[in-house]
């Protein structure tokens, strides 16, 4: 969608002299950085709506405001993305006017809040001198170290050059450390602001805001981060006061740390303004043709009105076109208004019925080994007067559900030609329909006919006289497993015993044609398996370390070492019924044995424990 006539969205308050507005929201706390503002006295009112935007169906636009302030709400906010900023980004379904409230503040009633003019318009229960050593003592000045050789050297909140208010914390509370008379409105409310930082990181200041005498607010801390400055504020309702006496006071006691300083005091009024935007929803509304019905042949005429340009699915970009569908179709159009604004909508156009040629075959496709015999079922509509077969091969039926056999390999195309009752004639080829193959002759190879059971992976390939072989079942003779069988053209198997296996193959065209042959595999080598126990006790059951099929490898190499380490026994090439280690010397106990073995077709190494008990 295409956003037009986008509007700056301000708001309209009149002012007896130059105001600007400088107050922002940074996480909660509130950036005074303007003293010198003067309002009216009716600062309350309600602003009347002066532009309306247009926007496009589905687009967004940004609602703006020249107004900085506290605070922000924007209603109904369903439909804006974040209600709470000055300007957030609004995507209305329909003409919606949007209502904004503000919270601002009016001019610094605070004589001297920044300390530019150093000690003077307020008055402190503290003690003023250079040297802050003792507590409940402050100073007007830049730099916190040059007046407390243990404080942070700081630059103030407002420009970095000018003064603050440094601060070393009473451990008394509620000693007023600032406080000043201002001439107030009843019955207004007020905002009292201060920064804050400490300039030592023990026990951060906590501090409290009071209006003639009584608290307002919670206490506030400071962080314990030397010269970060952290701004807080409380709002305050004058009642029926025509003065109010402000003051800060502290309210931790505790002598070590409670060091800090402030700045840029603020006490202003403390209002809202209202004003309200219209946004325009623009969205054509387009008119089509209703739905039509022809005859197969025949053309239909469409047109669409509502919009000032359209685009047809067919490419067409005029408001009428001409169709004529082979199919029951649907037809779609989108149309742009002059804001470039855009709507779509659609029209159906059916066909009625006519002669459509249609048949099928069985088996389909239409594919096999020579001799193939083909059902062929004629499904034309509507109903047919005479039919005329040409099955490609030179030979012909008048049947109307007819069936042929092909004896010779090769590709066919079928004909049929009918006439309607109504004399209305048509015909349909399907090109190289049936298609007839001569059966494949299988033949496979593996990468050993004779291997040992400890690794008797065996690798198969197949080939066959025929490209189009697509389906391969393999039989590996396994017939302990009920999984040795295999789909794949190359499978690997693995024999898990001794024996003689019949391999059978059995290859299938995409035709259906088929073709088998087999082979023989001999798995002559076991695996090896290693005890973990022995008991020569003499009673001939295993008295010794014996280790099954490891006589039929080539190699081998076996070491034996107590519990400490200590290598106890070493053999090369160690065959179990020949040496018969039965560790006769050796105490009863856990003992660690390591193998290394090499076969024909397998090597590798075993680290195992051995427990003998006798």
């Amino acid at each position: 969608m295409k956003k037009i006539n986008s509007f700056i969205f301000c708001f309209i308050i009149t002012f007896i002299s130059n105001v600007v507005f400088m107050s922002s929201i940074i996480a909660n706390n509130v950036n005074i950085t303007n003293t010198n503002l003067v309002f009216e006295e009716n600062y309350n009112c309600n602003i009347i709506p002066y532009q309306e935007d247009t926007i496009c169906f589905g687009d967004s636009i940004q609602l703006n405001t020249s107004l900085n302030g506290l605070s922000f709400q924007w209603s109904p906010g369903g439909s804006i993305n974040f209600p709470f900023i000055a300007n957030p980004v609004a995507t209305p379904t329909q003409t919606t006017t949007y209502l904004l409230s503000v919270q601002t503040i009016t001019n610094n009633l605070i004589t001297n809040g920044n300390f530019s003019s150093g000690n003077t318009g307020f008055t402190s229960n503290y003690t003023y001198t250079t040297n802050l050593w003792p507590e409940a003592t402050y100073y007007i000045g830049a730099n916190p170290s040059t007046y407390h050789a243990n404080f942070a050297s700081c630059t103030d909140h407002t420009t970095g050059t000018g003064n603050m208010m440094v601060v070393n914390g009473a451990g008394v509370a509620n000693v007023t450390i600032w406080q000043q008379t201002v001439t107030v409105t009843p019955n207004t409310d007020y905002m009292f602001s201060c920064w804050l930082t400490s300039v030592t990181p023990t026990n951060p200041a906590q501090l409290q805001f009071f209006v003639n005498g009584n608290q307002i607010g919670q206490v506030f801390q400071a962080t314990a981060i030397n010269c970060n400055w952290n701004m807080f504020y409380n709002v305050w309702n004058s009642g029926t006061n025509t003065t109010a006496i402000i003051s800060i006071k502290n309210q931790n006691t505790i002598l070590s740390g409670n060091d800090y300083a402030i700045d840029d005091l603020y006490f202003a009024k403390y209002y809202t303004v209202f004003d309200s935007a219209k946004i325009v929803v623009l969205k054509p509304q387009l008119q089509i043709s209703n739905d039509d019905t022809i005859c197969e042949g025949n053309s239909a005429n469409l047109v669409v009105s509502g919009a000032n340009s359209y685009l047809w699915n067919t490419g067409q970009n005029t408001a009428g076109i001409s169709v004529s569908p082979t199919i029951n179709s649907t037809y779609t159009v989108i149309g742009s208004d002059i804001h470039g604004c855009v709507a779509d909508t659609f029209v159906n156009v059916y066909l009625f019925e006519s002669p459509q040629l249609s048949f099928s075959l069985d088996p389909y496709p239409a594919k096999g080994c020579a001799p193939l015999t083909v059902d062929f079922t004629d499904e034309s509509t509507p109903v047919m007067q005479s039919f005329l077969w040409n099955f490609g091969d030179g030979n012909t039926s008048t049947v109307q559900h007819p069936n042929h056999t092909y004896l010779t390999a090769g590709n066919y195309d079928v004909s049929l030609s009918v006439t309607t009752t109504d004399g209305c004639i048509g015909s349909l080829t399907l090109p190289s329909i049936v298609k007839v193959y001569e059966n494949p002759v299988a033949s496979i190879t593996a990468d050993h006919l004779q291997v040992p059971l400890s690794y008797a992976n065996v690798n198969f390939n197949s080939s066959a006289s025929s490209t189009n072989v697509t389906n391969w079942h393999w039989d590996f003779g396994d017939g302990l497993f009920l999984d040795d069988t295999s789909n794949l053209q190359n499978p690997i198997y693995q024999y898990l015993n001794q024996g003689n296996f019949t391999v059978w193959l059995v290859v299938k065209t995409v035709n259906g044609c088929t073709d088998s042959t087999f082979m023989q595999i001999d798995v002559i080598e076991d695996s090896l398996v290693f005890p973990n126990i022995i008991t020569p006790n003499g009673d001939g059951f295993n008295d010794y370390l014996d280790i099954p099929n490891l006589e039929n490898l080539d190699d081998n190499k076996l070491i034996i070492f107590n519990r400490w380490g200590k290598k106890v026994y070493e053999k090369e090439h160690y065959i179990p019924d020949d040496d018969k280690w039965d560790g006769r010397d050796l105490a009863d106990g856990t003992y660690y044995y390591i193998l290394k073995y090499k076969g024909i077709l397998q090597e590798g190494e075993y680290k195992g424990s051995l427990t003998i008990l006798r």
